[in-house]
């Protein structure tokens, strides 16, 4: 804007000398229009200015290290002025800070939530001369998803199985069965007659089935940005490799905001547990959980040797 003006104050004078010397109707004119010319652009640009409402857009989620940009949607019912954004963008994940504009790439060599704060929201006359601001539009984020990263598959010891036991849903046919008292709504077939007849009471033989503890993923969100690509990317696979297996499982991960735990049944549950830990921050440093209230446990490291 400033060279803007600067090229006009000089076309101004430059016409003030021009009408020094020579003072005639025409240089009075050009001096008159020139004069006049940023107060004319102005307020034609005023209905445009006033009305226009700016937005700055980016993807939902980029996968790691794929190229993205973010851009900036500009409505107004007149013809468009220029207009000036500047952004801050922060991940909170690795804590890396970055300064740019709508159009450029979005930093995506490191996972995490990169949050969008619109810093400058300018908008100019026709000229370029005069300017105003727009209203800023709240934080949006980006989460820089992980690719999956291939590891080794946790041992899975069946044999060594914690077993206990649940009723079966729905009801119907199990080779096991627990005794308990009759519950109004309990289905006739299912009174235990014998027991009945000795304790005098409705005994109810409920169908059970063995409930079987899962397994655990477990990791600490620390280290340098590769370590946590890394690790991010092991968990991804995986939980993938596992669901695959129809093996539900459980994945806990100490945070700087603490532990989150979470089970996953589907992929939508894997997708749901990413996004909360690229939003997060890095714990101080490694926690051990080695998970002793489940089948079996598998810690992800952010190094080869870590992984198992």
């Amino acid at each position: 804007m400033w060279g803007r003006r600067i090229i006009y104050l000089a076309t101004l004078l430059w016409c003030l000398v021009f009408y020094g010397f020579y003072r005639e109707w025409f240089s009075w004119l050009v001096l008159v229009t020139v004069a006049v010319l940023p107060w004319f652009s102005l307020l034609l640009s005023l209905p445009a200015m006033l009305t226009a409402k700016a937005r700055v857009r980016c993807p939902e989620s980029v996968r790691l290290q794929v190229p993205a940009r973010s851009s900036i949607q500009v409505e107004c019912p007149f013809p468009l002025p220029r207009v000036d954004c500047r952004i801050r963008l922060h991940n909170s994940l690795t804590g890396s800070r970055y300064v740019g504009t709508p159009g450029e790439l979005i930093p995506s060599e490191h996972c995490g939530c990169m949050h969008i704060q619109v810093e400058r929201l300018w908008i100019y006359d026709y000229l370029g001369l005069f300017r105003g601001k727009l209203r800023k539009q709240e934080n949006i984020c980006v989460f820089i998803e992980p690719k999956p990263v291939k590891c080794a598959m946790p041992e899975m010891k069946g044999d060594r199985a914690v077993r206990a036991w649940k009723p079966k849903p729905g009801g119907g046919f199990s080779e096991n069965h627990d005794l308990r008292p009759y519950r109004p709504g309990d289905e006739l077939h299912g009174i235990h007659w014998k027991m009945t007849a000795k304790t005098g009471k409705l005994i109810y033989r409920e169908p059970i089935e063995p409930a079987q503890k899962g397994g655990l993923l477990h990791l600490t969100l620390c280290g340098d940005p590769a370590q946590l690509n890394e690790k991010l990317g092991r968990l991804l696979w995986l939980s993938g490799q596992l669901l695959e297996r129809q093996c539900p499982h459980e994945v806990r991960c100490a945070t700087g905001e603490g532990l989150v735990q979470a089970h996953i049944d589907t992929p939508e549950d894997i997708r749901k547990l990413l996004r909360q830990l690229l939003a997060a921050t890095c714990a101080a440093g490694e926690v051990a959980d080695v998970g002793s209230d489940v089948l079996w446990h598998y810690h992800i490291g952010g190094d080869d040797h870590e992984a198992g």
